[in-house]
């Protein structure tokens, strides 16, 4: 009868082990509980040997808070990081998918460009035309469609091109 109080420390010492460590923290809670009960086990029971069930109590739910933190940091971590990619990849796929619609739109649009205007530069012509597809595909604003177009990640046109879309804008 004076081993739940030992096995208390025990498995609350291993249940305070397994909490700091992030990937067996998710199972850490399962000893951590069974280090309260028996914690709580060898308090009722009459012996001598209540510090060591206060112990194996205390460290039971130390590894129990433990385990809960160390999770949620693990938790928000992975997601800080998907995020993350999440946030770099935006770009590149925002600027890719307007890249390859130009090329399939661009062949009817630019034929009436090149007659409507003989003198206006094909860099010009080839940002309006971006520009209108940013704008009926992405809805964005002018000054959010010049961003774009001088954007590194957009259409990489320099100022004077993106204002001549921005202002020829239907």
């Amino acid at each position: 009868m004076h081993l739940f109080p030992v096995a208390a420390v025990i498995v609350g010492a291993v249940a305070l082990l397994f909490a700091i460590i992030p990937l067996l923290s998710f199972i850490a809670w399962l000893p951590a509980v069974a280090a309260i009960v028996l914690g709580i086990i060898g308090l009722v029971q009459k012996n001598r040997r209540r510090g060591l069930a206060w112990t194996g109590l205390g460290l039971g739910l130390g590894a129990w808070i433990t385990a809960i933190a160390v999770s949620v940091a693990s938790v928000a971590g992975l997601a800080g990081a998907v995020s993350d990619a999440a946030e770099s990849a935006a770009p590149t796929a925002i600027a890719s998918e307007p890249a390859a619609e130009p090329a399939v739109e661009e062949a009817p649009e630019q034929a009436p460009a090149e007659e409507a205007a003989p003198d206006v530069p094909a860099d010009y012509r080839s940002a309006l035309n971006q520009a209108e597809t940013y704008s009926s595909m992405l809805h964005l604003s002018k000054a959010g469609i010049y961003d774009q177009l001088v954007s590194e990640y957009g259409g990489k046109f320099t100022p004077e091109e993106a204002q001549y879309a921005v202002d020829n804008l239907g």
